[in-house]
């Protein structure tokens, strides 16, 4: 639910959304004083404000409303997070998607790997980042995570895309986005040698949760070339 008709705020309240949305990790505590001070009413006042001037839905902020209904803490603490995720991520500040050798960065594959240890058909998300010197891809290879977790870390990708999604720009990635989501990535971060990569199939974003419903291999440790 995206909020399409401006909603009314006057001047005085509009500088205060202003510096709410300005918010970042420093500046929090300040913040969440000010959530904590309005009406219920007035939080969905900003939402909307913070939807109608993102385009950010707010399906997620009507269900952490009856989640958290009892618990105050954690709705300001969901409502800031919704905030600055957005903020912290500059994805929709990019105009194109840009394809190296084949591949558009930032989107999924399922692709045959040569030179590969563990896996030889990696699903690999691919970064916003090509290695032009060693003509190396930086890659997250979903079938080092769990299956529950790459549900979990697919829709927080797609989270962090909905400035481009709602604008019907592709989805990208990049390793900031990605350690943001998971500080420490273990062996799903992978760097493929371009030459030793054969695409079998992008996959679209609107089928990367049902592909993950198909895809269900993981890595095994056991077998190496």
């Amino acid at each position: 639910m995206i909020v399409r008709i401006k909603p009314h705020v006057d001047a005085k309240l509009k500088v205060l959304f202003e510096k709410l949305l300005s918010t970042d990790d420093r500046t929090l505590p300040n913040h969440y004083k000010f959530l904590k001070s309005m009406t219920k009413d007035m939080r969905d006042l900003f939402m909307d404000y913070f939807s109608y001037t993102t385009k950010y839905d707010l399906k997620e902020y009507e269900q952490v409303k009856r989640q958290y209904k009892n618990n105050e803490r954690l709705l300001l603490d969901s409502m800031l997070n919704m905030v600055t995720d957005y903020k912290s991520s500059e994805v929709w500040k990019t105009d194109n998607l840009k394809m190296v050798r084949g591949i558009y960065l930032g989107n999924m594959y399922q692709i045959k790997y040569r030179n590969y240890h563990h896996d030889p058909f990696p699903l690999a998300l691919f970064l916003n980042t090509y290695d032009e010197a060693h003509q190396n891809f930086q890659a997250i290879n979903l079938h080092y995570f769990l299956p529950q977790f790459r549900d979990y870390f697919i829709d927080r990708v797609l989270t962090l895309n909905k400035p481009r999604l709602v604008s019907e720009q592709e989805p990208i990635l990049t390793l900031s986005m990605a350690q943001q989501l998971m500080p420490s990535l273990g062996l799903a971060f992978r760097n493929y040698k371009a030459t030793e990569i054969k695409v079998i199939e992008k996959i679209s974003h609107q089928r990367w949760k049902t592909y993950l419903q198909i895809d269900h291999r993981r890595v095994n440790f056991n077998k190496e070339t």
